[in-house]
């Protein structure tokens, strides 16, 4: 989870780009995680993309 946090700060601090390949690596570790906390730092990261502007890739589900 602190790939997520890591790709929050990124994001905040002002590197989109690099922030969104370390979100899209964090997320395809977490797709399967179904913690409160875990989703409440997806959600934080989400809001910094919009802000900035950007997309976070969305991991597939694992069949």
């Amino acid at each position: 989870m602190s790939t997520i946090k890591l790709a929050s700060l990124v994001m905040a601090t002002g590197d989109p780009d690099e922030a969104t390949t370390i979100a899209g690596q964090a997320l395809g570790r977490a797709r399967d995680l179904k913690s409160q906390r875990a989703s409440e730092d997806i959600a934080e990261l989400r809001r910094y993309a919009h802000r900035a502007k950007v997309q976070i890739p969305t991991p597939a589900a694992n069949t």
